[in-house]
């Protein structure tokens, strides 16, 4: 019994500190990052045309496209020496900064 408390106590701290990217107050590891210093271009559409947009980019830079819904969409090179941010005009701080980390980060959705 003592032991699948051990076990159960873990779980419950390992999942309290697990970081839920959708969740716009969940602390991440900042730590953790691909690059510390890039170049970044933000691109405004308007609201109705984020998914054409994120999808034409997408495709012109030969991956195809996303295939769900988003709100929004970044790009960065292989050195994140550079990275292109597409949002709406009207958006979230939540949403540029979700952006913005991949350009730190990378598809850290995995």
């Amino acid at each position: 019994m003592k032991k699948a408390l051990v076990i159960l106590a873990t779980l419950v701290t390992v999942n309290a500190y697990a970081w839920d990217w959708r969740n716009a107050d969940a602390i991440f590891d900042a730590t953790k990052t691909e690059t510390d210093s890039t170049n970044v271009t933000w691109i405004r559409v308007d609201n109705g045309q984020i998914q054409a947009a994120c999808e034409r980019e997408s495709r012109r830079r030969g991956q195809g496209g996303f295939g769900y819904a988003i709100q929004g969409c970044s790009f960065w090179d292989n050195s994140h020496s550079a990275c292109t941010i597409i949002t709406p005009k009207y958006t979230t701080i939540h949403n540029l900064g979700h952006e913005a980390l991949h350009c730190f980060q990378g598809d850290y959705h995995k």
